[in-house]
């Protein structure tokens, strides 16, 4: 559970949305780098923008195994 500061209600109790999506991009002086942005990653990236959207009233919440699912059907 969180407690998110808002305005009007000054406190929203979240209990539903509680995963934090984090992607990176590093390239070292190398010209080596490290990215959450290939072909491999996007299942993770599909998902983060099905979750964007999700809000109480309009859209409903994103679940993992959605995506789990789809990636079964296209194998």
């Amino acid at each position: 559970m969180r407690h998110i500061p808002i305005h009007d209600p000054p406190i929203l109790v979240e209990r539903e949305y509680r995963h934090t999506l984090c992607f990176s991009y590093q390239r070292r002086t190398s010209g080596v780098y490290f990215s959450d942005f290939d072909a491999a990653t996007l299942p993770g990236l599909a998902f983060a923008a099905r979750a964007t959207p999700s809000y109480p009233g309009a859209f409903p919440p994103a679940q993992l195994r959605e995506i789990d699912e789809m990636l079964a059907r296209r194998r």
